[in-house]
């Protein structure tokens, strides 16, 4: 169900040395509002199937991504970081680190 989710972002960056600054980036789904699911019951004592529709509330996540910027030059610079999945107010940890290269033209 893809109906009506927001989606937010923040990011940050703080310089800690002459080339080498912190960065944050992350993008946020909140968890707004309720949802209509289908839920099936079986009832074991008259052995009998039925679906019932019931309202839950939509779950929020988010991707989260710290990192280390190195700026080469005052035009380049160089970003490694890893990456974290935020789902249901825990986080999962992403193996795969993040590796950009930045360059303005």
């Amino acid at each position: 169900d893809g109906g009506g989710a927001a989606l937010m972002s923040g990011a940050g960056m703080v310089r800690v040395g002459k080339k080498i600054s912190v960065v944050f980036d992350s993008f946020i789904v909140p968890g707004i509002g309720y949802k209509s699911v289908q839920q099936y019951n079986y009832n074991p004592n008259t052995n009998t199937s039925y679906y019932t529709t019931v309202l839950q509330k939509r779950r929020g996540g988010g991707l989260i991504s710290p990192g280390i910027r190195y700026q080469i030059e005052p035009d380049a610079a160089f970003q490694f970081g890893f990456a974290g999945l935020v789902i249901d107010q825990e986080v999962i940890p992403v193996p795969i680190p993040m590796i950009g290269w930045f360059r303005k033209i």
